[in-house]
């Protein structure tokens, strides 16, 4: 399974991306999207920023599960006490069962849709979803303690692109541990 993570910051630019794959059931962690889907990757997450700030409002959780479904692709949210947003794309288990004709859904807190989709994120959706939800979150956990390190540095500013080769490492480092 492929993943695209982005941090995006309060003004809606990414501060730090990163695609890669699984390290699961003999995964090299290099990540497999198909040519086409992985130019879309940004567009996809960045397009998917309106629907979490819609589920951030009516929850009160830092996790927002999935939040949106591309074709086939979860998207997965985060979303910090300073509005520092953590997207996760991947690759649902059933590629296209969980989308409408559109091929998009769009999921608000009270479990109903406002798209052509099925539900999603809620205890409908699928058991390939549920089942990758625990260590999505806690990947999105150890990356907010990692993205708080970082924040605490004289040298850095909140919206800053964040280049650190150890920062990077220690993301690829939590993505083999949890994904």
């Amino acid at each position: 399974m492929s993943y695209y993570f982005a941090m995006m910051g309060t003004n809606d630019s990414p501060i730090y991306e990163l695609e890669f794959g699984t390290f699961r059931q003999g995964g090299d962690g290099i990540a497999r999207f198909p040519p086409e889907m992985r130019e879309l990757n940004p567009f996809v997450v960045h397009s998917a920023l309106d629907v979490v700030e819609d589920v951030q409002w009516a929850s009160n959780q830092l996790y927002l599960k999935v939040v949106d479904n591309h074709y086939g692709y979860m998207i997965s949210a985060m979303c910090t006490a300073g509005n520092i947003r953590f997207m996760l794309l991947h690759k649902s288990g059933s590629a296209g069962s969980a989308s409408g004709p559109t091929g998009s859904s769009v999921v608000g807190s009270s479990g109903s849709s406002s798209g052509s989709g099925s539900l999603i994120g809620s205890s409908s959706s699928s058991s390939s979803a549920s089942h990758n939800e625990e260590p999505i979150r806690q990947f999105f956990f150890d990356a907010y303690e990692l993205y708080v390190k970082t924040l605490l540095s004289p040298f850095y500013s909140l919206n800053q692109p964040i280049s650190s080769p150890i920062f990077d490492q220690k993301i690829r480092a939590l993505a083999k541990k949890y994904l």
